[in-house]
């Protein structure tokens, strides 16, 4: 549920949800023949939001033969990533490569939209799963989305985080209207989630409720 109180802006909201779901992808720059599976499979990156002139971690959290993974290819120039060092082993002053873990920048001229990124390595390039980009800051939410007291969501903010299957999320939103403006992303992120929302005043009314299809 969620309460609205006064403010001024927009809200936006997207939650990610780890899936198997993989879109195609662009033949010229996959090493393998047309119709062949690649041998490494990303199911998830995280997060799968990220924003425009600022830099984020983003990890490889689900896949297949991605225990190598060095590289991130993305659909636009303008989003590029750098492999993060690990740290050193024991007798070795060398720092260790952080295989699967990224810095990833955007220019601040990158359109918001949806774009195409691939994982490349040891075992080739994998298929291609969808990032977003926003043109506001991003915020992960921490693992327990229901602590007491609840959360409170900035306007003009994009929040991302994980839920389970018929896990209910509470959060504060202040709005300056009676029903907040919200939006919901899963499908768009190659996410299984069917997010319903349900929006509720201070004293417990439901001022709005809508569900995905």
């Amino acid at each position: 549920s969620l309460s609205s109180q006064p403010m001024r802006s927009l809200l936006s909201l997207v939650f990610g949800l780890a899936c198997a779901l993989c879109v195609n992808s662009h033949v010229g720059l996959l090493h393998t023949a047309r119709g062949e599976t690649p041998p490494v499979a990303v199911q998830e990156i995280f997060p799968a939001v990220v924003s425009a002139g600022h830099a984020t971690n983003v990890k490889v959290v689900a896949g297949r033969f991605t225990q190598d993974v060095d590289a991130l290819i993305f659909s636009h120039p303008g989003i590029l990533a750098t492999l993060e060092n690990g740290p050193n082993l024991p007798f070795d002053d060398q720092p260790q490569p952080n295989y699967g873990s990224f810095q990833v920048t955007v220019g601040a001229d990158v359109p918001e939209g949806i774009y195409d990124v691939w994982v490349a390595g040891r075992y080739g390039i994998s298929n291609a799963r969808s990032i977003a980009v926003v043109h506001r800051p991003v915020v992960i939410l921490a693992a327990d989305a229901n602590p007491t007291p609840l959360p409170r969501l900035k306007p003009g903010t994009v929040y991302v985080g994980h839920t389970l299957g018929n896990a209910r999320l509470a959060f504060q939103v202040e709005s300056p209207t009676p029903v907040p403006r919200i939006a919901v992303m899963a499908s768009q992120l190659e996410s299984l989630a069917i997010p319903a929302l349900l929006v509720k005043d201070s004293d417990g009314r439901t001022l709005a409720q809508k569900r995905s299809r």
